[in-house]
């Protein structure tokens, strides 16, 4: 730990939620899409994001990741689609078409060995939904992660959809979430 105290990254509370509580990094939140230009002023000095983020910050050189998602818990969701409860409640049926439409997108995007993925790339890179860079899209599509320019792994288990269950909705993962816990 920085300053050898031993404290925690960050501790908030009620009162006050900065993160700067006997901490020895100050964390913040910033959305994924402002994360390049946050990286490119010095706004920020690390970050965990989704993809296509950290392959924008490695193709951008202003960014390194250190490690996968997949490399902390495997086969996991790279996304995750949360509803409050009250949303669950009042709405059983959409809820039901909502999950049902997650786990066939997730079936098409890995069927035939992800053949399906430069289709989904092509809408993905759309400005009505990611607008990023296809070519950026793509490398996290592709079974390889570039962690800097010219440091280009295997990675198949990167960004799977539903191989191995990664989508499926098993209560057990619903449980680490307190639902209690005020959102940020």
């Amino acid at each position: 730990m920085a300053g050898g105290r031993g404290t925690a990254p960050a501790l908030f509370l009620a009162e006050k939620d900065s993160g700067q509580i006997a901490a020895d990094v100050f964390l913040s939140v910033t959305p994924p899409t402002k994360l390049p230009a946050a990286l490119r002023a010095d706004l920020i000095f690390g970050y965990s994001v989704g993809e296509p983020w950290n392959q924008a910050a490695v193709k951008g050189k202003f960014g390194v990741p250190v490690i996968t998602d997949n490399n902390i818990l495997p086969f996991n969701p790279e996304k995750v689609l949360g509803m409050r409860a009250d949303f669950l409640e009042q709405n059983p049926n959409t809820v039901r078409a909502l999950v049902r439409a997650m786990i066939r997108a997730g079936m098409w995007l890995d069927a035939d060995n992800g053949a399906n993925r430069v289709e989904a790339v092509e809408i993905l890179a759309r400005p009505d939904y990611v607008g990023a860079d296809p070519a950026i899209l793509m490398a996290s599509m592709t079974g390889t992660f570039e962690f800097e320019p010219g440091d280009v792994r295997p990675a198949p288990e990167f960004n799977i959809f539903f191989r191995n269950y990664a989508t499926y909705p098993y209560y057990s993962r619903g449980l680490a979430a307190d639902a209690d816990a005020p959102l940020g």
